[in-house]
């Protein structure tokens, strides 16, 4: 959620939708005047001020200064000097790049940083709905202020095709705030394999075909040398025993496809 920053002189909050900081300073302002007694010397008011970088910040009055640079405006014919308070050291950091990648069935985070200042350390957080997250680990903030980049890989639990996840950026003195939340779309890439056993077949015996790494609809063909189907099987991942029978004793080939794209051809010897 949103970070406050909060001293007598200035309140904070650190929006992390705009990535912006939003708030009221305390601002002392000196007051100068054909009359002088018009006014008081000094008075203190609340200004609401934006900062859209730190060391910067306007305001509904055209307030544009560094932390410390004295401006001047016109008001009613007065010169009134102001000094904008700039909170230092717990403006959260850039992060530059964020993205989230996905190989055998792993998650991976990825990002990149600048104007690390005060960090502590990145908390990735994981979840199915892009609502409800949960801490999957933790990766230690770099001591350099200049660009860094950073990953975090974890196998997510479930069969949730994709999943999100965000960073809770932890500062020293506890503090935090939040990334924008990541999708990641999760690829299992598993490596297909088949075994077929036993080969040579024997006829009206059984013939053992093992699938591995599949996971849509499988098919199965036994084709003559010729290049006849002799028979159609339907096929799932992990174990399949079918009976070979009614044909001739020869060469014949097994081709295996996958939602309808050849994935494996192997060549079976049936004998009686």
């Amino acid at each position: 959620g949103p970070v406050t920053f909060q001293t007598p002189l200035f309140n904070w909050t650190f929006n992390t939708a705009q990535k912006v900081l939003e708030g009221f300073n305390r601002l002392p302002i000196a007051v100068t005047d054909i009359v002088p007694s018009t006014y008081p010397t000094e008075d203190t008011v609340y200004v609401p001020v934006l900062g859209v970088v730190a060391g910067s910040a306007t305001s509904p009055f055209n307030i544009a200064a560094l932390n410390g640079v004295t401006n001047s405006i016109a008001n009613d014919g007065s010169i009134i000097p102001l000094v904008v308070l700039i909170p230092t050291g717990g403006v959260p950091l850039t992060i530059n790049d964020i993205e989230g990648t996905s190989t055998n069935c792993n998650a991976t985070a990825k990002w990149t940083t600048s104007n690390e200042i005060n960090l502590k350390r990145f908390e990735v957080e994981t979840s199915t709905d892009g609502v409800k997250f949960a801490n999957v680990g933790t990766v230690n903030a770099s001591t350099l202020s200049a660009a860094n980049a950073y990953q975090y890989s974890w196998k997510p639990t479930g069969e949730d095709k994709q999943i999100f996840y965000r960073l809770k950026i932890v500062d020293k003195d506890g503090t935090f705030s939040y990334s924008k939340i990541t999708p990641i779309v999760i690829n299992c890439n598993t490596v297909k394999s088949v075994k077929v056993f036993p080969n040579p077949a024997i006829v009206n015996k059984q013939l053992n075909i093992n699938l591995t790494g599949y996971q849509a609809t499988v098919k199965g063909e036994l084709l003559s040398a010729t290049g006849q189907l002799v028979k159609a099987i339907i096929l799932k991942n992990g174990a399949n025993s079918v009976v070979v029978d009614n044909v001739a004793q020869g060469f014949y080939t097994l081709r295996i496809t996958e939602a309808g794209i050849q994935t494996e051809v192997i060549k079976v010897n049936v004998l009686r």
